[in-house]
């Protein structure tokens, strides 16, 4: 990521109404959307200022379950590396989340994959 994520993509699309479900599936109601992300991860409140995103996105999540490390994942996704390739020393560092991630594993700490739930307001469906 260069540049900061527009205000747009803060809620989770699972909050835009999905009339195809509805249609097809008219007796299921979704109550609840789930995610399972690096994204949720708490440790980036250690590193992302308050008015980010990504935060912002969080605190839409109650977390549950295990959370395994997946810092492959993160450093594929942000960095574009393949897994089990990516070097600390050469990766760009040009944004707060960047030298977040690189931080926190130089730190000896991992990122994980964290699951997370959050209510749908009725007539919403994921």
């Amino acid at each position: 990521m260069t540049a900061p994520s527009p205000p747009a993509c803060a809620p989770p699309r699972s909050r835009r109404p999905a009339p195809s479900t509805a249609r097809h599936f008219p007796a299921y109601r979704h109550r609840h959307a789930v995610c399972s992300s690096w994204l949720l991860d708490e440790n980036l409140t250690r590193y992302l200022p308050g008015t980010s995103n990504i935060l912002a996105f969080q605190r839409r999540f109650t977390r549950f379950g295990t959370w395994p490390d997946r810092d492959d994942d993160v450093l594929e996704f942000v960095f574009r590396t393949p897994p089990g390739t990516a070097r600390l020393d050469r990766l760009p560092q040009t944004t707060t989340l960047q030298r977040a991630l690189v931080r926190h594993l130089r730190a000896g700490r991992h990122w994980r994959m964290v699951h997370g739930w959050t209510p749908l307001a009725p007539g919403e469906s994921a």
